[in-house]
């Protein structure tokens, strides 16, 4: 599956997510993030998504926005949106 979730600055969408790293982690499932999250795999999600098996994983990636700016899509990887679809 693949969820969104979107709010303004300060909401808590980092602590959330962390709340679900845990929540994850407590039924031993792996999680990855690109910020740090206590007991994840730290996740660099330009050079990492692509190489590693994401399935059956939670993938966190905060702040999207920064990692992948839309007026900047055509340096994104090649494979993004294969990545993307294989998430969903």
């Amino acid at each position: 599956s693949f969820d969104l979730y979107i709010g303004l600055p300060g909401s808590g969408k980092t602590t959330f997510a962390a709340y679900l790293a845990k929540k994850s982690k407590k039924h031993k499932r792996e999680v990855m993030s690109n910020v740090a999250i206590k007991d994840t795999y730290k996740l660099d999600v330009k050079s990492d998504l692509g190489i590693y098996n994401i399935e059956n994983k939670l993938v966190i990636v905060d702040e999207a926005g920064i990692e992948f700016p839309n007026r900047k899509h055509r340096d994104f990887p090649d494979n993004f949106l294969n990545i993307i679809v294989i998430m969903m």
